[in-house]
Parts: C-alpha cells; structure tokens; sequence
C-alpha cells in the first residue's frame, strides 16, 4: 500500500477494516462504483456547466471519502462542492482530474 498510505489515514481505514471485517470487500465494491459514478456525475456537470450536478455529485462523494479515510479526495470533493457555482471551470476541471487520479491510485491499491 505505498502509495496509499499517502491517500488514506491509516487509523479511520483501520477503523473500518475491523468495523466490517469480512464485508469489507462488499463495501469497497460500493464505495469504488458509487464514486465513479459521481466522478462521472462533476465531469458531466462541469462539461455541461451544471452546477448543481458538481455539488450534489461532489457532496455525496466528500461524505463518503471521509468515512473510509480518504481524507485528501474528502478535500478535494469539499472543494468542487463549495465552489461549484464559480465561473471558473478549468480550475474545477483540473481538481477534477487530480481527484480522479487520486481515486484510481486507492482503488488499485484496495482492488
């Protein structure tokens, strides 16, 4: 878990892993397909000037990012949430993409 040991605290994972025990695999499988999905939901919403779809996609997403300890992509989804409704969408898309990358760096290393 090199790399993500830099993209999730250690303990709150820990946390979860003997919380869940046996269904952790049932619960990564639904968090990786859900916020995909809302990763798909910003991009969409930021090519469609949506701000409304960045928010509730966005929101959904820091909540549960949080949970499972990922306290960066939590961030990094606060931030499209928060600041959905600026006219500045090339900044948005480029924390976008910085989220999406952090999210595939996770789901490899959890997968």
């Amino acid at each position: 878990m090199s790399d993500t040991t830099k993209l999730l605290d250690d303990e709150t994972f820990g946390e979860i892993k003997s919380l869940l025990g046996d269904d952790l695999p049932m619960f990564l499988d639904i968090f990786f397909t859900e916020n995909q999905q809302a990763l798909e939901n910003i991009k969409t919403g930021l090519s469609d000037e949506d701000p409304e779809a960045v928010k509730a996609a966005a929101h959904g997403m820091k909540s549960s990012c949080a949970y499972l300890g990922a306290t960066e992509l939590s961030d990094l989804a606060a931030y499209l949430e928060e600041n959905s409704q600026q006219d500045d969408i090339a900044n948005l898309k480029s924390i976008h993409y910085k989220a999406q990358g952090m999210f595939d760096i996770i789901r490899s290393e959890l997968d």
